[in-house]
């Protein structure tokens, strides 16, 4: 709640947890949660002894204002009108896979690099829907933003030796790995 209300400082005292887990718990918020888009990795902690007493995240300033929120909301409402009532499942994963692979171009420059010159927008949800242009840490943060509020359930996946984010998707009881990013035939130079 937090970084919904964009604290600039969060009491965990009471959790008693080490920086091990508030570490882990905070990523896990921060991937499961692709509309907090303005919320960077990096955060600081307050400690006593071993256990984080307070955390105080970092944000993206250009991108907390309401008028990213309605921009995020209304690309996400874009997409979701792809959609009909008697789709299966399977059919509007696939709708909203190819929704993405149409409307977002992958930042081959960001990738192949790894220099942003600043632009992290292209690692969130935001650049994804509202910018068009990501890594696949983007598209796989708006593929599984989009799923859930298509009521599909889907998790992000990623690997630190693949250098790669992509997503797990359960339909009919079966989950799939999917990769929005490599679908995507169309480079961002």
């Amino acid at each position: 709640q937090g970084l919904v209300n964009q604290n600039t400082s969060i009491s965990v005292e009471s959790y008693q947890a080490s920086k091990e887990t508030v570490s882990n718990t905070f990523f896990q918020v921060v991937n499961d949660h692709p509309e907090l888009f303005y919320v960077q990795s990096g955060y600081s902690v307050w400690s006593y002894r071993d256990t984080v007493t307070k955390l105080e995240p970092s944000y993206y300033q250009e991108l907390m204002s309401t008028a990213c929120k309605n921009s995020f909301e209304s690309a996400v409402s874009r997409a979701l009108a792809q959609l009909d009532d008697g789709m299966m499942p399977m059919e509007k994963a696939l709708v909203l896979h190819d929704y993405l692979v149409v409307n977002c171009a992958y930042n081959w420059a960001v990738a192949t690099t790894g220099n942003d010159g600043g632009n992290k927008v292209v690692y969130s949800a935001y650049g994804a829907l509202v910018n068009g242009d990501a890594v696949c840490q983007g598209y796989a943060l708006a593929y599984k933003y989009l799923l859930n509020r298509a009521g599909i359930q889907a998790i992000l996946i990623s690997s630190n030796a693949l250098n790669h984010a992509w997503n797990l998707v359960e339909l009919n009881g079966k989950w799939y790995h999917v990769d929005v990013t490599w679908d995507d035939p169309l480079m961002n130079g």
